[in-house]
């Protein structure tokens, strides 16, 4: 997990105009998404986003929710397959260094290399 591995390409808000300190503020960081699929983490981001403002409670709160995006490159795609966790063992080079864990979910990461 270094800048060698990625670079952090800026912030979007996507959602909710309340001001930045009275609000509830979400920040959506993705990370194995190369230069070339960024649209993808921004669809996802902006999917995720109305999902989320969708369900009770957070509907009804909606107002005082902002919804952030960190569009972040990563020199792979995808995250580690730890053999561990009963994958491949293959190891992406992405800028947070995630992981998948038991059932394919990328939630964690490893000690760094």
């Amino acid at each position: 997990m270094t800048t060698s591995d990625g670079s952090v390409l800026g912030t979007t808000q996507i959602r909710g105009s309340a001001p930045r300190n009275r609000a509830f503020n979400v920040v959506l960081l993705g990370d194995g998404f190369r230069a070339g699929e960024q649209a993808a983490f921004d669809t996802a981001c902006t999917a995720l986003a109305n999902a989320f403002l969708g369900t009770p409670p957070f509907n009804e709160l909606a107002p005082a929710i902002n919804i952030f995006r960190v569009n972040v490159s990563s020199t792979d795609t995808g995250g580690d397959d730890p053999a561990s966790a009963g994958g491949t063992g293959a190891i992406a080079r992405t800028y947070f260094d995630a992981a998948t864990g038991s059932g394919g979910c990328c939630c964690a990461t490893r000690p760094p290399r």
